[in-house]
């Protein structure tokens, strides 16, 4: 059985336990460990992204601007040093384009990459800013209402 059925199996049994106290669980029923590797593997995705997302924001803008010509570009000697490492760095990082195709450095990216990495990054954050509104909403219903949770107003309104 694939560790993501376990997961969904224990998650079925207590969808609001505590997370350790689930995953624990989950070691427990893990037979083999190679059964791990889909967990990990994602675990080194998230970790991968993080340090490209650290690095691209240390690069920074000031260092992009300068392909504002189309052409190549060459860092003179006056440069300095630290930035413009961070800056070639990032072109050795993998970016990924959320649909299961392989990952490109943002060396090798093309227009097309680029383009769909962005478009993918709109919806992930289009989606969180409608959770936020969705939450902003519940908070104030709570405020107003004066109710500890939403589950005690839909108790009086059924009672």
């Amino acid at each position: 059985m694939s560790i993501y059925r376990i997961i969904e199996e224990v998650l079925t049994e207590d969808p609001s336990g505590e997370p350790m106290a689930l995953a624990a669980e989950v070691v427990r029923r893990v037979r083999r460990k190679q059964d791990f590797l889909p967990v990990v593997a994602d675990a080194i995705r998230t970790q991968q992204r993080n340090r490209v997302r650290h690095i691209e924001r240390s690069a920074g803008a000031a260092l992009l601007s300068r392909f504002t010509t189309g052409k190549p570009i060459s860092f003179p000697k006056s440069e300095p040093g630290e930035a413009v490492a961070k800056f070639l760095s990032i072109l050795h990082e993998p970016i990924s384009f959320g649909d299961g195709s392989p990952p490109v450095t943002w060396g090798k990216a093309t227009l097309e990459e680029l383009k769909a990495r962005r478009e993918m990054l709109v919806k992930k954050r289009d989606g969180i800013n409608r959770t936020i509104e969705q939450l902003d909403e519940a908070i104030s219903v709570l405020e107003k209402s004066g109710a500890r949770c939403l589950e005690d107003l839909i108790e009086e309104a059924v009672a």
